[in-house]
């Protein structure tokens, strides 16, 4: 899900989808099954003594389960931990970070690494290929809060009643009940689908 202006020439000027707005669409919206937010930051990985910089995924509950990614080594997050969220202590790593940094050795599950100011325990390697989305190497688990001043990449699932036509009604909804309730960053900002191949393939294409 992609939230838009439309600029002075008519066309839609793309923007970052707020927490506010994202926490408005999984609370209001019925047309999906799954709605979940990510964001990406640059974090550096210590394993040892060498920072190593690493593009973490901080992900909203559901968020594996909504991609349909499984595990190749140890496991993915507990309904617990997504709940927790980077209280949770827990990380998982994609298989590139995996052969990398720690050879390929089937005992990095279980073993502790600090990433920037947490100190998460790996719990499981996602499989070759799979950097989801754009370059991230490693997931944590994070409540959405609306506190944060932050944007997110939204994903969701749409329901198997629910044609597009009515998701984006649903969605056109909620944008103006935002735009109202928060005018000042919501001004003329309205949500649009866009299918996820279509958002990432670009991005994941090299």
């Amino acid at each position: 899900l992609q939230d838009y202006t439309v600029g002075r020439d008519g066309g839609q000027v793309r923007r970052s989808n707020r927490v506010l707005n994202f926490l408005d669409i999984r609370t209001e919206a019925r047309a999906f099954t799954q709605i979940v937010g990510m964001r990406s930051l640059s974090w550096s990985l210590i394993d040892g003594s060498t920072p190593v910089p690493v593009d973490v995924g901080l992900v909203s509950p559901g968020s594996f389960e909504l991609l349909g990614v499984r595990a190749a080594l140890g496991r993915l997050f507990t309904a617990e931990e997504e709940q927790r969220g980077l209280d949770g202590g827990v990380v998982v790593i994609s298989h590139a970070l995996w052969q990398r940094q720690f050879g390929g050795r089937p005992d990095v599950v279980g073993r502790t690494v600090r990433v920037e100011d947490h100190t998460p325990t790996v719990v499981g390697v996602l499989p070759a290929g799979f950097r989801f989305p754009y370059d991230v190497e490693a997931w944590m688990p994070e409540r959405v809060d609306p506190r944060i001043e932050a944007s997110l990449a939204v994903f969701a699932r749409l329901a198997p009643e629910a044609s597009p036509a009515q998701a984006q009604a649903e969605l056109d909804a909620i944008a103006v009940r935002a735009e109202a309730v928060r005018p000042v960053v919501n001004r003329g900002v309205r949500f649009a689908m866009t299918p996820i191949r279509e958002s990432l393939v670009g991005a994941n294409a090299r």
